[in-house]
Formats: structure tokens, C-alpha cells, sequence
């Protein structure tokens, strides 16, 4: 298993369900080499149980920060927490592994090693449930009715929350707090990718200021393998008067936009929207984002 720190797994695009499945294998990882380590039995032969306990951690530890300092020379990015679940592991090794220990305090070590693996459980769990929802709600790619849709967006340079302040359908939307860098934006980054069957995207924002430009990206699976650039995908800017603007761009334009090719619509990638150099913090709320034919 130890390659696969280094090797193989999720990339950027990867599913969120994937990427939180992927990160568990830190946990399976260390709690099979502390478990072989004590029944092993030649490196702690005559060690005490607390001394037992004491190098584990340790080995684990040093073992797991070294990981990731290797990771962060390569495309992998350093996590504090991937060093916890590695630690988690090692307990979860120990604990389960045959020991000298009061059978009592045995079980509630074990019992509160099991809670603690469930919690770790729980990210996998709630993006499962929403990819599942998802799909159910497609051709609707967000109506920001649950908080875990939260999940769906990347915040890029602006900050993005969901807020009941405001709504075109439903209770609720999504709150955008732009900033004054030179590029304030954020995207849709999961959601079923195959919009081949659908004529028009629709979107509907609240702009609770004076007008302001925005610029809306489309890309698709083929963009990000190249150097993604600016004539590489669809790109349209457009003002927003104050209050709600309903946005319907042509998914017919979207295949177009490309110089040289193509958009490919049956593999559609990332929906982004940015605004650019502000003189001061702009504020939006986004609701209804979904395909019509």
C-alpha cells in the first residue's frame, strides 16, 4: 500500500466521494503496519504494554509527517490531517491487536477508536448522499436548499456561503462576497457532467449593488488535459442591474466558443463565474443554476 501515498488516487477533477474514500486509506494504511509491527514480536518483545504503545505512536508519527513532507514535492498537497487519520490508524492497530490489557478497558478503548473511525466516515458519507442528490435533482444543478450543496462550489478568490436572505425559488441562495484582487471568483466544480441533451443553462442572480461586470467560463474534460486557455473554452461577460437578473446562455454558443474545436458537451468540466479589479467588496446571491431544454 505505501506507493499508493505517492502514486495513483484522485487528481484535482476527482470525484468529492473519491477524494474522501481515497484519504481513509491513511487509516487502513497505519493500522495494518502497527498491528503487524506488535505481532511480529522481535522489536517489542520485552516492552511494557505503555512502552508498546508509546513507539507506535511515535513510528507512526514521525513515519506520517515524513509522508507528507515527501507529498509536498509532488502534485499531492500536505495535509495536518491526513497525519491524524495516521495516528488513528496506528491506535486502531493497537488496540485491536492482541494485548496485555484489562479486557474492560480493552473494549472501551476499542469502542472509542469505532466512534472515532465513524466520524472520519462521515465526509464520505454526506458527499455520497449528495452526489446521489445530484443526480436525482438534474437537470437542477443547484437550488442551494441544502447546506451540503455547499460542497458542489469551490470559492476560488470570493467567499461563498448559503444564505436565506434572498431567493428566486425556494428558501434559499448563494451568497458571493467578491474581492478587489484582479481575478474575485468561484465555480461549480461537481455535478453531472453530460449536458449534451439540453439546449440552454440558466441561472439566476441578485446583484445588490450598482451594475456590475461579470464574466461567466464554461469548460469541458479536454480543456484542463492542455494548457486551458482563454480561446480554449466558452466565455461571456455581462452586466447585472441591480436586483435579480435571469441569466439563459445557448449551450449551442457554449459548443462553439472554442478557436479550434469543439466544446465537448457530453464531458462538460467546470461552470465558473469572476468578476475582475474591483475598486470595492461586491456582494451577489445565485439560485436556480439548471439546464433547460
Amino acid at each position: 500500500m505505501f506507493p499508493l501515498f505517492f502514486f495513483g488516487g484522485p487528481d484535482y477533477y476527482s470525484s468529492r466521494t473519491f477524494k474522501n474514500f481515497w484519504n481513509l486509506g491513511h487509516i487502513l494504511f497505519f493500522a495494518f503496519f502497527v498491528h503487524l509491527l506488535l505481532i511480529d514480536n522481535r522489536l517489542f518483545r520485552k516492552k511494557s504494554f505503555f512502552q508498546k504503545l508509546v513507539y507506535c505512536l511515535l513510528i507512526s508519527i514521525v513515519l506520517g509527517v515524513a509522508i507528507e513532507l515527501l507529498q509536498s514535492g509532488s502534485s499531492r498537497d500536505v495535509d495536518i490531517t491526513d497525519v491524524w487519520r495516521d495516528v488513528l490508524g496506528a491506535l486502531i492497530g493497537f488496540f485491536f491487536s492482541p494485548l496485555s490489557l484489562n479486557k474492560q478497558l480493552l473494549k472501551v478503548s476499542q469502542v472509542v477508536l469505532i466512534f472515532l473511525f465513524l466520524h472520519q466516515l462521515i465526509p464520505w458519507l454526506m458527499t455520497l448522499s449528495d452526489e446521489i442528490n445530484a443526480r436525482n435533482q438534474f437537470p437542477m444543478l443547484s437550488d442551494f436548499e441544502s447546506e451540503i450543496e455547499l460542497t458542489r462550489w469551490e470559492s476560488g478568490d470570493a467567499s461563498i456561503s448559503i444564505s436565506n436572505a434572498l431567493a428566486y425559488s425556494g428558501n434559499n441562495s448563494l451568497k458571493v462576497d467578491f474581492g478587489t484582487e484582479k481575478y474575485s471568483g468561484f465555480g461549480l466544480k461537481y455535478f453531472p457532467n453530460d449536458w449534451s441533451k439540453y439546449n440552454n443553462l440558466f441561472l439566476a442572480i441578485y446583484n445588490e449593488g450598482e451594475t456590475l461586470n461579470i464574466t461567466i467560463r464554461i469548460h469541458d474534460h479536454f480543456h484542463t488535459q492542455g494548457e486551458q486557455a482563454y480561446s480554449d473554452r466558452y466565455n461571456q461577460s455581462m452586466v447585472l442591474e441591480k436586483g435579480w437578473n435571469t441569466i439563459d446562455i445557448s449551450l449551442a454558443n457554449v459548443a462553439k466558443a472554442p478557436k479550434t474545436r469543439r466544446l465537448d458537451l457530453s464531458r462538460v468540466s467546470g461552470l465558473g463565474i469572476f468578476v475582475t479589479e474591483q475598486s470595492a467588496p461586491k456582494t451577489i446571491f445565485l439560485d436556480s443554476v439548471k439546464l433547460l431544454r
